[in-house]
């Protein structure tokens, strides 16, 4: 029997051993029905000569179930290694562009869009039927040699174009995000002296399916305009830049392969047949489906509540607050969110498992609700934190440590003289001193006579250019005001600023815009990710405002209480801060909109000011008794009554 001292140490269950396998759950009923909607795709492109194994799935069809689900399921891989739950926390798309475009991103995910469109190619190919003509080789006549086949080439190019436009897309409109639903619910009973907005009943989320259905007429009109803009320049595309490259690889590929040595001429005319222009665009759509369904989907499953059979999801944790708190302090931007979230709905819809915040004291260190309000308050005054180091100065160190040590230029006279320096100086007696004495003689005359009229740059030319030189002042001179208007300096910045002005309201302007909400969104919710943290921090109000305004009622020993104030004064702070800062931040010049408001500023504003007015209510009738200073209720009341 081992000694208590060798036994091993108990180990707490982390949050990421409770998250991951609620999201393996979601990967896997996502994928589900994504090889539904692959095995309908199999259907389409298969051959229709039999009507039995033209659907059977325990056969051709089957087979090509499988290989698509693969195709689509590289999409479902690059998600995941991409997943982010903020937007980007940028001022302008292009300081995106900057950011992301040298990045390995791009690379991952155009390496995966390519991977799953060379699968789809060689798959639609593979199961086409013989009249369409798809093979590598074309057979010619008898006496003619076998040719290389174009039609295959072209249909594989049109996929390569998707492929770019695809990842173009996935790209810009940032694919690889999770938009999370924000909570918009306000504490109105609050008011009556009752216990906060505390619903039994969980709020209805939008089901997977249920959202996909609604998504369906807007992705279809993105799939039809990608592939009619393919199917429309993909053929200029190919002839010019395209054609013989893919040429010259697929004949060398064809030369390894293959013992029958076809024609190396390349016909001047593409094969630009109805039949394959048709088949460009309907197996184009069916791919950019693929991808499309995919991506909507993966984002379906993944938005949905952090519940696990109706419960949070640490309830199965032996300790499960232990494991909350493990997620709310943690530094992976998925835990910490999906936490915060759980946080939320405990503090919301809960109310056994929100008294155990008030009842856990008897531990090693602060108490359950010391933390939560600690890492809360830490979300929220990062506003206020990431504010201020943007507006401090930039630092100057002491100058003398940057002043350059500059080496004196070499001497191109000889020192002043020293001592009786009226009298007259001797006769140069050596070369050098004549040739000194030479020019400063020249150097004294030039100083000492009056200036001549014709010692200028007009006066020492020719009668030629004088006289062009009169013409041309004379000119100028008799030119219209509008047109000696122009040569002002003044009027030639106005004129500059105009058209920048119309580059940036044009669409290839749109790029460069800087508008307010981007700026001041990736000042005050920006993380060192890049991206932002703005559903955290409302998530943090919320449940900190409603976990304070329940203790009122639930907190046995009364711990809550004294903490209330310490969060009333930490709103205020962050309100004013943020209020000061949206005041002060003006409207850059590439704003063509010009309006100074942010919604996920003003949401957070909002959430302050309904917790800032729960708490008054809640605790103005016992604030002496709880040590609230009066100066901060009666902040704390002005500023609620604002909203």
């Amino acid at each position: 029997m081992p000694a208590p001292d060798d036994r091993p140490a108990f180990r707490l269950r982390r949050y990421k051993q409770c998250l991951t396998p609620a999201l393996h759950k979601r990967f896997n009923r996502a994928a589900g029905l994504l090889l539904g909607i692959c095995y309908f795709e199999a259907v389409l492109i298969g051959n229709k000569s039999s009507w039995l194994w033209s659907w059977f799935p325990f056969g051709l069809v089957g087979i090509r179930t499988l290989l698509l689900f693969l195709a689509a399921l590289s999409v479902f891989v690059l998600r995941v290694a991409q997943l982010h739950l903020g937007s980007r926390s940028s001022s302008s798309p292009f300081q995106t562009f900057r950011k992301e475009i040298l990045s390995l991103k791009v690379i991952q995910t155009f390496g995966w869009y390519a991977f799953s469109a060379w699968l789809f190619g060689e798959i639609y190919i593979w199961s086409a039927s013989k009249e369409a003509n798809l093979g590598w080789i074309s057979d010619g006549k008898p006496w003619e040699r076998n040719r290389l086949n174009e039609r295959p080439i072209y249909l594989r190019s049109v996929f390569l174009m998707l492929t770019v436009v695809q990842t173009a897309i996935h790209l810009c409109l940032d694919y690889d995000r999770v938009s999370l639903p924000v909570s918009k619910r306000k504490h109105d009973d609050v008011a009556q002296k009752q216990s906060p907005a505390l619903p039994q009943k969980l709020p209805t989320i939008v089901k997977p399916m249920e959202e996909l259905r609604l998504r369906i007429p807007a992705l279809l009109r993105a799939i039809g305009l990608q592939t009619a803009s393919i199917a429309t320049v993909g053929p200029i595309i190919y002839a010019l830049f395209i054609r013989k490259r893919a040429w010259d690889i697929t004949m060398f590929c064809t030369n390894l392969f293959s013992n029958v040595a076809p024609a190396t001429d390349l016909s001047y005319i593409p094969p630009y047949h109805i039949s394959l222009i048709w088949r460009s665009m309907t197996s184009g759509f069916l791919l950019v489906f693929l991808w499309q369904s995919s991506n909507a989907v993966f984002s379906a499953f993944f938005t949905q509540e952090p519940l696990k059979r109706g419960q949070p999801l640490t309830t199965e944790s032996i300790v499960p607050n232990e494991a909350l708190l493990d997620g709310l302090k943690s530094t992976m931007e998925v835990n910490r969110t999906f936490a915060f979230w759980e946080l939320l709905y405990i503090s919301n819809y809960f109310e056994n498992r929100r008294r155990t915040i008030y009842t856990e004291i008897s531990r090693s260190g602060p108490s359950t609700w010391t933390l939560v309000m600690q890492t809360s308050l830490a979300a929220i005054q990062a506003i206020q934190t990431r504010i201020t180091e943007y507006q401090k100065p930039p630092s100057i160190s002491n100058p003398s440590q940057q002043k350059p040590n500059v080496e004196p230029l070499p001497r191109l006279v000889p020192n002043l003289r020293q001592g009786q320096i009226f009298v007259s100086p001797s006769a140069p007696s050596t070369p050098m001193q004549k040739i000194e004495s030479t020019i400063g003689n020249l150097a004294k005359s030039l100083g000492q006579s009056p200036p001549s009229r014709n010692i200028t740059p007009i006066g020492l030319a020719s009668p030629g250019v004088k006289k062009l030189s009169n013409l041309a002042g004379q000119k100028l001179l008799t030119q219209a005001p509008s047109q000696q208007s122009e040569l002002n300096p003044t009027s030639f910045k106005e004129t500059l600023n105009t058209h920048l002005q119309n580059f940036i309201r044009s669409p290839l302007g749109y790029p460069f815009r800087q508008p307010f909400a981007r700026r001041i969104n990736a000042v005050a919710f920006g993380t060192p990710q890049g991206y932002s943290d703005v559903f955290v921090i409302l998530n943090a109000i919320e449940a900190l405002s409603v976990l304070a305004i329940a203790s009122l009622k639930e907190d046995p020993y009364g711990k809550v209480a004294t903490d209330v104030g310490a969060i009333m004064k930490a709103y205020i702070q962050v309100l004013g801060t943020l209020y000061q800062f949206v005041e002060g931040m003006g409207v850059h010049w590439t704003d063509i909109e010009g309006r100074a408001t942010s919604e996920d500023v003003d949401l957070v504003c909002t959430k302050l000011k309904e917790g800032l007015r729960g708490m008054v209510e809640a605790f103005e009738p016992y604030a002496k008794d709880f040590g609230i200073e009066d100066k901060i209720m009666t902040t704390a009341r002005g500023v609620a009554g604002e909203g």
